[in-house]
C-alpha cells in the first residue's frame, strides 16, 4: 500500500535514484481504471501511447536552464514493451500490446463525465502516475514500459461507486503475477 497521493510523489527524486544506480532499464507497473467495457478488471495492458492530463506537478526532469525538446513519438521503449508482451507470453499470461493510458493528478477518482471525455480522445485506460514516470525516465535516458492491471471500471460504466479497497484488493490479487511478468522481462533485457 502506498502512503503519497499521486500528485505527492516526487518523480525526479525516483528517476534521480535510478541515474545514481545506473540503470538502464526501468519497468512499472500502474493500476488503472477502464475507460470501456470491454475492457474488464483484472485485464492487462502494455500501454503503446499517452495522455498526460495532470495540472498540478512538474513536468519535466530536467532543472534550470538544462531542458532540451525530447522526442515524444514513443513515449514507451519498444525494447522494455517487447520484453514485457514476450515474459507475459512465455508464462501464459494475456497482456493487450496496444492501449493509451491518461494520466490525472489524483488522488480522487475521475466522474463519469471524465471517463465519457477520455474515452472520446481515444484513451483506454486511467491512472496517476504513468506519464510523469514514463517522461522523466526518457528525459533522463532510461529505457521505461509498464505493464497496466485494470483494476476497476471507470466511474459511470458500472452500477457501483469506484472504491479505493476494491482497487487495492485487485492490485494485491494480481501482485504475484505482475512480479512474475517483470522478473523474467528483466532477465529478458539484462542476458
Amino acid at each position: 500500500m502506498h502512503h503519497l497521493a499521486p500528485h505527492q510523489i516526487n518523480y525526479r527524486a525516483n528517476i534521480e535514484a535510478l541515474l545514481n544506480l545506473n540503470v538502464q532499464y526501468a519497468l512499472a507497473t500502474n493500476a488503472v481504471g477502464s475507460l470501456r467495457s470491454e475492457i474488464l478488471s483484472g485485464s492487462m495492458i502494455v500501454p503503446d501511447d499517452l495522455i498526460d492530463f495532470t495540472r498540478n506537478r512538474p513536468l519535466t526532469y530536467f532543472e534550470n536552464n538544462q531542458w532540451r525538446h525530447v522526442d515524444f513519438t514513443n513515449p514507451y521503449s519498444e525494447e522494455c514493451r517487447n520484453a514485457i508482451l514476450l515474459a507475459s507470453k512465455s508464462l501464459g499470461y494475456e497482456a493487450a500490446s496496444r492501449g493509451v493510458y491518461l494520466c490525472t493528478d489524483g488522488p480522487r477518482f475521475e466522474t463519469p463525465a471524465e471517463i465519457r471525455l477520455f474515452a472520446s480522445w481515444g484513451a483506454d485506460v486511467v491512472g496517476m502516475t504513468g506519464s510523469t514516470e514514463a517522461v522523466m525516465a526518457r528525459e533522463a535516458g532510461i529505457e521505461y514500459a509498464a505493464l497496466c492491471i485494470v483494476t476497476n471500471p471507470g466511474a459511470g460504466l458500472s452500477p457501483e461507486p469506484v472504491s479505493h479497497d476494491q482497487v487495492s484488493a485487485q492490485m494485491a490479487a494480481k501482485m504475484p503475477v505482475l512480479q512474475e511478468i517483470l522478473l523474467h522481462a528483466a532477465r529478458l533485457l539484462v542476458k
